[in-house]
């Protein structure tokens, strides 16, 4: 079933963009998005990026609670049992 769908596919190639042969896999890997082609290519949005990520990490940083001992609350509640007349404890 796969052949049949690849076999579509390369003659959809073929007759919407007069590709076949070894062109057809060519074509196909131009269709996927490469990061790291976009990010030489683009290197002043890479630039911004990473600029921008190490700014929200300095951000996030400083922010950080820095208690040295930081203050918690421990709830604690009371149990009380009552014994039922005429039982006797040991």
């Amino acid at each position: 079933m796969s052949d049949h769908y690849t076999s579509d596919n390369t003659e959809k190639l073929h007759h919407e963009h007069g590709i076949s042969g070894p062109d057809v896999r060519e074509h196909a890997e131009k269709q996927f998005l490469n990061l790291s082609a976009l990010a030489v290519r683009e290197k002043a949005i890479t630039l911004f990026l990473l600029i921008a990520i190490a700014a929200a990490g300095i951000f996030a940083f400083l922010k950080l609670g820095r208690a040295e001992d930081p203050s918690f609350t421990i709830k604690v509640f009371t149990v009380a049992a009552v014994w039922p007349p005429g039982c006797k404890k040991d």
